[in-house]
């Protein structure tokens, strides 16, 4: 059965449990884990720098662009998202996310294939131990894939998030990210 790109997933604000291993799986395909750790050892040495400032579009009427970056496992993406104030909630629109292998980290993606699953948005602050509160986290499923070998080049489009508001006053980062099976492509806002 195939998923349909734009179907609706519930947002869902990130229980503890949950978010620590999408962290942790994240910080493996970051490469920022060497050797074993827990999340909350993970969270000091990376996560908080991660992602900041929040770039939300507060009182925008019209869609505002922002740029996105992001590279891990030999992928590189690019793209950019829109955003404009709902009142209640912040709308954002991954317009589009080109994704490609780049020719120099071929190894890292990994098998033959980099299969894409799922694009997600993620919204946390620091907690006061010194690790992190993750505060907002929903994905959205996606479907496609690269060769390793090959030169060709996907796009993803027209994905929607709602962010409500009330969340997002709470959080200092903001982290878009793409799956392909366990590996993790974080993306930033700049």
């Amino acid at each position: 059965m195939a998923v349909s790109r734009f179907a609706e997933v519930p947002a869902r604000p990130c229980g503890r449990r949950g978010c620590a291993v999408a962290a942790l799986l994240l910080a493996i395909g970051m490469r920022v884990l060497t050797g074993p750790a827990t999340a909350q050892e993970t969270d000091r040495s990376y996560w908080l720098a991660f992602g900041k400032p929040v770039q939300l579009c507060p009182r925008a009427r019209r869609w505002i662009p922002a740029k996105l970056v992001g590279e891990a496992w030999g992928v590189v993406a690019s793209g950019v998202v829109l955003c404009r104030d709902r009142g209640r909630h912040y709308a954002l629109t991954v317009e589009y996310l080109n994704l490609r292998i780049d020719p120099a980290e071929r190894g890292r993606s990994g098998g033959d294939f980099a299969r894409f699953d799922w694009l997600g948005l993620a919204l946390f602050r620091p907690d006061r131990r010194g690790g992190t509160e993750w505060l907002f986290d929903t994905a959205r499923p996606v479907e496609g894939e690269l060769r390793r070998e090959g030169a060709r080049r996907l796009a993803f489009g027209g994905i929607a998030f709602r962010v409500p508001k009330v969340r997002a006053r709470l959080a200092t980062n903001l982290l878009f990210y793409l799956t392909f099976g366990a590996r993790m492509v974080a993306v930033r806002v700049l």
